[in-house]
């Protein structure tokens, strides 16, 4: 496998995004202006976001039919699909419909983006791109077959399987925060104690868009079938990390000084409550980032910087 900070080079015809109305696709927007000579193509499916109007992006909302897809992605040299299933089948069979058009368009590379949820109930304690998916809900199982849309059209595809992203506009991270703000010490003190060890599989909203960035300016013979998409190589993305940068930002107090408890003890809590246990061990691979050469800001740096933003937001009322 080549290495991209070897076989990066300018990408021909003009990008184009399918879907991107939301979060990260308002930060991608920002990225690919620092990276691109003319703006990307936002092709939209529901509706037009008011930040569009004031981005460096050209939007278009139109069918999302084979003929008029077709048309667009003529010339197009990466085609970055942001589009996300709600687990009601939509999703896969609308990109069963468009992937031939895809196909026709001669596109330069796809760059599908999918979630880790795919591996759901997948045993074992390290997870890769070689390890098999087992979906264990509709939206993980719909995100699966529109993975295999996209790796059945003739343009070089490459799945990102994102982990769960924070940064602004986003919802993951929020409900610690919103706890962070309001629970009282000994809420928070448990939780730690209990919580502390286990993994959040978190990446930031800045590392998505900077490894889709990248990935854009690479010769598509560089491109992987699937990649991991996460900052959890970071041995700060765990629960008490994240509780400890939360306190700081809303001004709570210090818990570090608190024992942590073996995870057992949380594997334990969760059967008692009927969740899977095994997941508290689960680990992401990032070795085929790290092998590509592919650059990501600091995990921890992302994560207090949203911290702030969240602290900073007014209280929501009751």
């Amino acid at each position: 496998m080549t290495d991209l900070r070897a076989s990066a080079s300018p990408t021909p015809g003009r990008i184009v995004v399918l879907g991107g109305s939301g979060f990260v696709g308002r930060a991608l927007a920002r990225e690919l202006a620092d990276r691109l000579a003319e703006p990307p193509i936002y092709i939209l499916h529901r509706g037009q976001p008011s930040w569009l109007a004031d981005a460096p992006v050209e939007a278009r909302a139109q069918p999302l039919e084979p003929d008029t897809l077709r048309r667009s992605l003529e010339g197009c040299g990466a085609l970055v699909n942001l589009l996300r299933p709600d687990g009601a089948g939509w999703h896969a069979n609308l990109l069963n419909a468009l992937s031939p058009a895809i196909a026709a368009a001669g596109v330069g590379r796809y760059i599908h983006a999918s979630s880790i949820d795919v591996y759901g109930a997948a045993p074992g304690e390290r997870i890769d791109e070689d390890t098999p998916p087992l979906p264990d809900t509709a939206y993980a199982r719909e995100h699966l077959a529109a993975e295999r849309a996209a790796l059945e059209t003739v343009a070089p595809s490459i799945v990102l399987r994102l982990g769960a992203i924070f940064g602004p506009g986003g919802r993951n991270v929020t409900s610690f925060a919103a706890e962070a703000r309001a629970a009282p010490a000994w809420r928070l003190a448990a939780r730690r104690m209990l919580y502390a060890r286990r993994r959040m599989h978190l990446v930031s909203l800045e590392a998505v868009c900077a490894v889709i960035g990248q990935l854009i300016g690479a010769a598509p013979q560089s491109l992987p079938t699937r990649m991991l998409v996460t900052d959890d190589d970071d041995e700060r993305n765990n629960f008490a990390f994240l509780q400890d940068v939360l306190a700081k930002a809303f001004a709570r107090a210090d818990l570090r000084g608190l024992p942590m408890l073996p995870l057992g003890a949380l594997e334990t809590a969760l059967r008692l409550r009927g969740r899977p246990a095994e997941l508290v061990r689960r680990r992401f691979s990032s070795q085929r980032m790290r092998a590509l050469g592919l650059k990501r800001p600091d995990f921890a740096e992302r994560l207090e910087a949203y911290a702030g933003l969240l602290a900073a937001e007014p209280e929501a009322g009751p």
